[in-house]
């Protein structure tokens, strides 16, 4: 994830992803929904790991 992020924003030219890479810790994954995050939250609720 945080080579992803990395990669991203060397593409983009956008340094601010860059702030999100020391909370990225252990095994993390990002999420940018598009529509009802309610929606969004009960899909991945099935699929959380604890």
């Amino acid at each position: 994830m945080k080579r992803s992020v990395r990669i991203h924003s060397e593409k983009t030219g956008n340094k601010a992803f860059l702030n999100l890479l020391p909370l990225l810790q252990g095994n993390a994954g990002l999420i940018f929904p598009i529509g009802d995050l309610k929606e969004v939250n009960e899909e991945v609720a099935e699929y959380k790991v604890l």
